[in-house]
Order: structure tokens, then C-alpha cells, then sequence
């Protein structure tokens, strides 16, 4: 459980308010080799002026890099066959929605993960005495990461 907070605290690090950062493409999820991989672990990403490049390690994966992007509402085009740009506008209120509906969507994922791992402890555990502390240390778990969302957004 400790582990999954600690990721979506490491996946909302780059998200700031004031433009999008490299931080916010980084934790876009692309299917690569039959599983959903956060883009930050199939290419790096940087700035180059207004724009926000990704140069995926398998060039074959530039096109599907870029349509990803589009699909989850960026302004994405592939500019050449190893890079893919995604245009910064400046901020606006619509940006602000996406980041927020971003972040949410993150904790919900941080959230199946940390009531997953009680499943499983429920099903490896033949008594049930432990389970009133197992449903404590979750619920302790949610609400840590619902307070570092809600800083987050704050934030913004």
C-alpha cells in the first residue's frame, strides 16, 4: 500500500498549475508490448520552447506514442520518426479541468491499487481477526492519498 502513495506521489511531481510540464506527459499511460506503460518508461521527455517533446527508445512506437497522446486530450502530432511533439498553449480554464480530471483519475488508480493488495492479504489470511486492521490500514492509506491530491490541486 505504502508503495502505490509513493507512486502516485513520484507520477504527480511535474504537474504544476502554471503550464503543463514534461511531468504531466510522463504519467500518460500508452499500451506497449501487451501492457498500459507510463510514457516516462517507453521515451524521454523535455522542452523545447511552448512544446513538449517525446522521443520514444523504439522508434517503430512514434505514431502510437502520438496518437495516445491525442486520445487522452493532448494537442500531439508526430513531428519526425523518432519525436513527437505536444503543443503548450498557455493555460486555460478547460487545462485546469483536464489537469484535475488528470490527477483524479491517478488517485483512483493509486486507490484500486491499495484496496487490491488488502484483497489479496484477506485471501492469503484464514481467520478474519485481522480484519477490522486490515480495513483500518487501508482506509489510512485512502485518505493519505486523497490529502496529497487535494494539496496538489489546491495547488494548481
Amino acid at each position: 500500500m505504502e508503495k502505490a502513495v509513493e507512486n502516485l506521489s513520484n507520477s504527480i511531481v511535474g504537474i504544476r498549475g502554471g503550464t503543463i510540464s514534461t511531468g504531466v506527459i510522463d504519467t500518460v499511460k500508452v499500451s506497449a508490448h501487451g501492457q498500459l506503460t507510463p510514457i516516462k518508461h517507453i521515451a524521454s521527455t523535455g522542452r523545447i520552447g511552448d512544446a513538449i517533446y517525446v522521443d520514444p527508445y523504439d522508434a517503430s512506437q512514434t505514431n502510437h506514442v502520438a496518437k495516445c497522446l491525442v486520445e487522452a486530450g493532448f494537442s500531439a502530432y508526430a513531428f519526425s520518426k523518432t519525436r513527437v511533439l505536444v503543443s503548450v498553449p498557455p493555460p486555460s480554464g478547460d487545462q485546469k479541468k483536464e489537469t484535475i480530471a488528470h490527477l483524479k483519475k491517478l488517485a483512483e488508480e493509486t486507490r484500486i491499487a491499495i484496496r487490491n493488495v488488502r484483497k489479496k492479504f484477506r485471501q492469503k489470511q484464514e481467520s478474519k481477526d485481522l480484519d477490522a486492521e486490515i480495513q483500518k490500514i487501508t482506509d489510512s492509506y485512502v485518505v493519505e492519498v486523497d490529502s496529497i491530491i487535494e494539496k496538489k490541486i489546491r495547488g494548481l
